[in-house]
């Protein structure tokens, strides 16, 4: 489980396949949910390695998921 207050604010690097994608976020690895910075970047098809990097905002314990914004694809 991520360490709320350790990586809360923080901008870290994600790598993983895509799981689901829109116009101006995407899922990576069912886990982790990053809103992208510019949703004019060209986001490869599902099951695509990639790595992305992101603001930390939170954990949705919901749908149990950690939460970025300001996300920007590094690799396609």
């Amino acid at each position: 489980m991520l360490q709320k207050k350790k990586y809360l604010n923080k901008t870290i690097e994600i790598n993983g396949s895509i799981t689901e994608k829109n116009s101006d976020n995407l899922t990576i690895d069912d886990r982790v949910f990053c809103q992208l910075l510019n949703n004019t970047q060209n986001i490869p098809e599902n099951n695509s390695p990639i790595i992305v990097k992101g603001r930390v905002i939170g954990y949705d314990d919901l749908l149990e998921l950690v939460k970025l914004d300001q996300c920007t694809i590094l690799k396609k």
